[in-house]
C-alpha cells in the first residue's frame, strides 16, 4: 500500500507574468502527467500565466490561486523563488504528493518510490539536498521537522539556506525518516554543467534518471529560446533526448507533425540530392549499394515466392526510395497485386508516378503516416536504421492492424543508439530496448555477423 499519494504539485506565477507560458514549462507538466498518470495535478499561482500553451495546458490541471507569502514570522519573503519554497512545503504537508519544479521534465515513472514516507534527492552530497523535486505523504515526520526549523535557517537575502542546506543537515540526524536518492535520479547534470544539458551532443541519459532538472536560473536565455524548431535543431542534446524519448509527449506539442515532416524532408532530400548514399557513383543507385539488383537477388526471390504462396494481393512499401530492385519482381509487374510506394522525397515520388502510372505513389513521411489502407504485406526494407527510436516506434504504432505480414530489416547491435554517422545510419536491433520484438518471424533472409538481415513477420507475432 502506498503512503505517498499520486498527486502532482507545480507552483508558478508568483510574480507578475509579462511573457507567454514557455514550451519548457508546458512539457514539464505534460511529461509528469504522461509518465506518472497522477490522480490530480495542482498548479498553484497568484498571477495567472497566459499564452497558447497555457490555454492548452489548463484542461489537464487543477488551478488553485494562493496568496503571496510575504513574511515568515518577522522575516520578509521578497524573492519569488522563496515564495515558491514556502508554498510547496505548505501544500505537501497538507496534501502529500509529488512536487516538481516547473523547469523539470519527467522520464521514468516514480511509482516504485510511493511506498516511502518522504523522498528527496542529493544535489551535492553530503551538504545540499535540492528541493526541486519532493515526494512526501501528508504530515510526514521529515517534512514536519523541516518546516519547524525553516525559520531558523531562512535568510531573506540568501538563497538555499533553508530550502537546500537545511534538509541535508536534518538528514544526518533523521536518516530513517527520509529516503534521499543519488543525484543521477533527479539532478544530474548539476547547475554548473549547463553545457551538458543544452549544448553538448555526447551526453547520455543518466541510467537511473526519473526526471531532468534544467536549473533555469543559470541559463534563462536558453530556456526562453527553446521552441519546437530548437528541439529539432538541437535534437542530440540531453534535454532534447528527454523530450524525444516520449512519443506521447511529442504528440502533445502543437505543430509537431508539420515540423517533423519538414525536418525529415530536409534530411532525406539532402541525401538524395547530394549522392550521399551512393557516394556520387553513377553505377550505384541513389538509395545506396544495398539496392543493387545483385545485392537484393536472394531477398527478392524469397519475397516474391512468399507473396504468391500466401495469396498477398496488396503491397505497401514504406520508404520505397529510388525503386531500383522492386520493378524487376514478378509481383510488381502483376496487375492483380496492388503496389503502393511511400517516400518523403517528393522528386522520387514524382519520378515514380510518371514512370509507373498504374502504381500508386505517395509523398508522405512514413513516421507520421497513420491513415494507410490495409495491405496484405508491408515492406520496410533498409529504413529503420536511418530513423530515431521514437520515429520507429511511431511507425510500429501507426501500422498496427494494417497488415497481415511485415517485411523489415533487423541488425545485431547491442544498443539502439540514435547517434547517426555521415550516412544517417545507426544500427537498430528489433529484439532489444526500446522495441523488444519477438524472434517469431516466419522467414529470415541473410545472416550477416554484424550487419542486417530481412525478416518476414506475421502481424500477431510482431505485436506479441
Amino acid at each position: 500500500m502506498t503512503t505517498i499519494p499520486n498527486i502532482i504539485h507545480f507552483c508558478f506565477g508568483l510574480r507578475e507574468q509579462t511573457e507567454p507560458f514557455l514550451l519548457v514549462y508546458y512539457l514539464a507538466v505534460m511529461s509528469a502527467k504522461i509518465v506518472n498518470n497522477p490522480d490530480k495535478i495542482y498548479m498553484y499561482y497568484h498571477y495567472e500565466p497566459f499564452g497558447p500553451l497555457w490555454e492548452l495546458l489548463k484542461q489537464h490541471i487543477i488551478l488553485e490561486k494562493v496568496e503571496l507569502p510575504t513574511m515568515i514570522r518577522d522575516k520578509p519573503i521578497t524573492h519569488a523563488a522563496h515564495k515558491s519554497d514556502f508554498v510547496r512545503m505548505e501544500k505537501l504537508i497538507e496534501r502529500g504528493g509529488v512536487y516538481f519544479d516547473i523547469d523539470t521534465i519527467s522520464y521514468r515513472p516514480y511509482k516504485d518510490l510511493l511506498n516511502n514516507e518522504c523522498v528527496l534527492g542529493w544535489e551535492v552530497f553530503p551538504t545540499h539536498i535540492c528541493n526541486a523535486i519532493i515526494m512526501s505523504k501528508p504530515n510526514s515526520e521529515f517534512m514536519t521537522i523541516w518546516d519547524s526549523e525553516y525559520y531558523n535557517y531562512f535568510k531573506s537575502d540568501g538563497w538555499g539556506e533553508a530550502s537546500v542546506q537545511l534538509p541535508a543537515i536534518l538528514y544526518h540526524n533523521h536518516a530513517s525518516k527520509v529516503k534521499v536518492l543519488e543525484d543521477d535520479y533527479f539532478f544530474r547534470p548539476s547547475h554548473y554543467e549547463m553545457e551538458k544539458l543544452f549544448i553538448r551532443t555526447d551526453v547520455p541519459i543518466p541510467e537511473n534518471a526519473i526526471t531532468l532538472h534544467l536549473w533555469e536560473s543559470m541559463r534563462m536565455d536558453i530556456i526562453k529560446s527553446i521552441d519546437l524548431q530548437w528541439l529539432f535543431d538541437n535534437k542530440d542534446t540531453l534535454y532534447s533526448k528527454f523530450v524525444f524519448a516520449n512519443r506521447e509527449l511529442l504528440n502533445c506539442i502543437p505543430d509537431f507533425e508539420r515540423v517533423q515532416f519538414l525536418e525529415n524532408k530536409k534530411i532525406f532530400e539532402n541525401i538524395y540530392n547530394n549522392g550521399i548514399w551512393n557516394d556520387n557513383n553513377p553505377a550505384v543507385p541513389f538509395s545506396g549499394p544495398g539496392s543493387l539488383i545483385q545485392s537484393t537477388a536472394e531477398f527478392s526471390k524469397v519475397l516474391n515466392e512468399f507473396i504468391y504462396k500466401n495469396g498477398c494481393t496488396s503491397v505497401l512499401d514504406l520508404g520505397c526510395g529510388d525503386l531500383t530492385w522492386i520493378p524487376e519482381t514478378p509481383f510488381f509487374k502483376d496487375d492483380n497485386i496492388k503496389y503502393t510506394g511511400v517516400d518523403v522525397v517528393k522528386s522520387l515520388i514524382t519520378s515514380h508516378s510518371n514512370k509507373y502510372p498504374t502504381k500508386t505513389f505517395l509523398n508522405k513521411d512514413i513516421t507520421l503516416y497513420k491513415d494507410m489502407e490495409f495491405a496484405s504485406i508491408i515492406i520496410i526494407k533498409d529504413v529503420i536504421f536511418h530513423l530515431k527510436n521514437y520515429e520507429i516506434l511511431s511507425i510500429f504504432e501507426n501500422i498496427k492492424n494494417k497488415f497481415k505480414y511485415l517485411v523489415i530489416t533487423n541488425c545485431k547491435n547491442e544498443v539502439n543508439s540514435d547517434n547517426f554517422n555521415f550516412y544517417q545510419f545507426s544500427y537498430k536491433n528489433l529484439h532489444i530496448q526500446p522495441f523488444n520484438k519477438s524472434h517469431k518471424f516466419q522467414v529470415k533472409v541473410g545472416d550477416h555477423p554484424t550487419s542486417q538481415s530481412e525478416y518476414i513477420y506475421a502481424h500477431d507475432d510482431f505485436y506479441e
